[in-house]
């Protein structure tokens, strides 16, 4: 049995670990708009959608087993409302039931992880809060119990925002300071602070480090390093949104750069944000 990991950005959906089927182009908007164009990708016979169209911003994962009927998830399409940040399938057995795991980010980390055995698979939204409330020792304890070894485990990190979550200084300490002194990491390796007050957090080489830490090679950990700040990666982003229009307010009433707020509607990125588009993160047995 071969699971599948996959991701897509805005209009496009790639693969690393290739199949012919998936090399096709659909647009994302919301699982809600777009569900005939996710069924007709990962529709197969007795195959089940299982899809996150919110978040939570916990650190609560939900695990089902293969071998038990569940009701949330007897549809052929199932999105599950906000309550939960991550979905874990185990028991996966080459005759088991086919599911394909789904969740939409904007700016937050999406990880997808699957056993190379093919005894489990899921995705999971680790937002700074998560994280910070234990997310990923969470997502490790699971590992440990159900794996012989920890590299028997596949995990992909989709772009996120990166080195670039503002945070006060007193907030960043408060939430992250006991997650990584129980690790043996220190707060400032991962803070670069603008002033006395605040700075930026690097959530990702956090997350990184705490899965080395519990002893997972770099190796095994596939990340896109593509930061979702960035316009030139055309990538959903709730900060640029928020830029945005925060820019266009600022230019409504000013006739001499009417022109810059033409070319900020006209922008590629403009139809790219969270409220119509989120980088999806899958993977599906």
């Amino acid at each position: 049995m071969k699971i599948e990991t996959l991701h897509t950005f805005s209009s496009a959906i790639s693969v690393f670990m290739e199949t012919e089927i998936f090399k096709q182009s659909f647009g994302l908007r919301n699982f809600e708009e777009d569900k005939k164009d996710i069924e007709n990708i990962f529709y197969g016979e007795n195959q089940k959608i299982i899809g996150l169209n919110s978040v939570l911003h916990s650190n609560h994962i939900e695990i089902f087993s293969a071998s038990k009927k569940y009701e949330e998830i007897k549809n052929d399409i199932n999105i599950f409302p906000s309550g939960r940040d991550g979905i874990i399938i185990k028991d996966l057995k080459p005759e088991s039931e086919k599911f394909a795991l789904l969740l939409c980010v904007a700016d937050c980390s999406a990880i997808s992880f699957a056993d190379k055995k093919g005894d489990f698979m899921g995705v999971v939204h680790a937002g700074h809060k998560g994280v910070a409330t234990g997310m990923i020792q969470n997502l490790c304890d699971f590992f440990d119990k159900n794996t012989e070894e920890k590299n028997d485990v596949e995990i992909f990190i989709a772009p996120m925002l990166g080195k670039y979550f503002e945070f006060g200084r007193k907030l960043y300490e408060q939430n992250f300071s006991h997650i990584l002194d129980s690790q043996g990491l220190s707060f400032e390796e991962y803070f670069c602070g603008v002033d006395d007050t605040k700075g930026f957090l690097d959530l990702r080489g956090m997350i990184e480090d705490i899965f080395i830490k519990r002893g997972f090679q770099s190796q095994k950990i596939i990340f896109d390093k593509r930061e979702t700040n960035n316009p030139q990666n055309n990538l959903p982003s709730y900060r640029l949104y928020t830029l945005h229009h925060h820019l266009q307010e600022k230019l409504k009433n000013n006739e001499k750069l009417n022109l810059l707020e033409k070319e900020l509607q006209s922008s590629p990125f403009c139809d790219n944000y969270v409220e119509q588009r989120r980088i999806l993160v899958g993977v599906r047995n």
